[in-house]
């Protein structure tokens, strides 16, 4: 699971560079499933269904230009809730 908050702060910090995110995200401490969107300058995420039987998973779009895909990932990875 993601922290919702790390999430945004790394899609935010990516700048103009990142034209357009979209996506689901397992976020820690929530049964619905997060929902990721990002368009123009405005990064918003929201509440949606809750996840039921189907497997808790986190999965973003993201389009932009000169995106370094290794460094993305790692700052991703680093929005991971801690146990």
């Amino acid at each position: 699971p993601l922290v919702g908050e790390r999430v945004l702060a790394v899609l935010t910090d990516l700048g103009d560079r990142l034209l357009r995110a979209k996506g689901f995200v397992h976020l820690a401490g929530e049964d619905r499933r997060g929902f990721i969107e990002r368009a123009g300058v405005r990064t918003e995420l929201t509440l949606r269904e809750p996840w039921a039987a189907e497997p808790r998973r986190s999965e973003i779009v993201l389009i932009g230009d000169d995106l370094d895909e290794a460094a993305v990932h790692r700052a991703l990875w680093a929005c991971r809730a801690r146990a």
